[in-house]
């Protein structure tokens, strides 16, 4: 780029499972359009600023889980993965939380004691294990998923034309393009 040019390059996220490590070329696009448009390359700044404070400080939830589940949030975040896809690979497991092996393998032992998991031979390849939600962890993922999802007091305290306004921005930028 040259000196003056605000143009954003597209990228690639560095942790899975938050985007997946995938291009994000449109929204790129978008915001290269926006600075043409007027908008400062500044103004995305502050935006994205406010909502990884507002997420990420304000109304992190990650140790109400955390308390909830009797277990850290990496393994609750290894509990929802494994319940969302109903049984995974330790080896898919370490890489959508983007860790090793060994670190993997500590976290479903603790789920594994907890009574969240089983972890077993995969019949089809012995030398792979198979990590499965048991029911008092699917029920576990389910209490993660209802306190993460709960909206933090600012967001509800919206008017709905604005909250009706972020609904659809929020959806033009995480709807992947078809």
């Amino acid at each position: 780029m040259m000196p003056g040019d605000h143009r954003v390059r597209a990228g690639r996220s560095r942790r899975a499972g938050y985007g997946d490590a995938v291009e994000n070329d449109a929204v790129n696009d978008a915001v290269n359009e926006s600075v043409r448009d007027g908008m400062s390359e500044d103004t995305a700044v502050r935006v994205w600023r406010g909502l990884r404070t507002l997420v990420l400080d304000r109304a992190d939830r990650r140790r109400e889980v955390s308390d909830a589940l009797g277990v850290s949030f990496g393994m609750a975040k290894a509990l929802r993965l494994v319940t969302e896809a109903g049984e995974m690979s330790m080896s898919l497991l370490a890489a959508k939380l983007v860790t090793d092996a060994p670190y993997t393998s500590l976290l479903v032992e603790g789920l594994v004691q907890r009574d969240y998991v089983t972890r077993t031979p995969d019949p089809a390849d012995r030398r792979r294990k198979l990590v499965r939600p048991t029911p008092e962890g699917r029920a576990a993922a389910a209490t993660a998923a209802a306190i993460l999802d709960t909206p933090p007091g600012a967001l509800l305290s919206l008017p709905a034309p604005d909250l009706a306004a972020l609904d659809a921005i929020v959806t033009r930028l995480t709807t992947p393009d078809t």
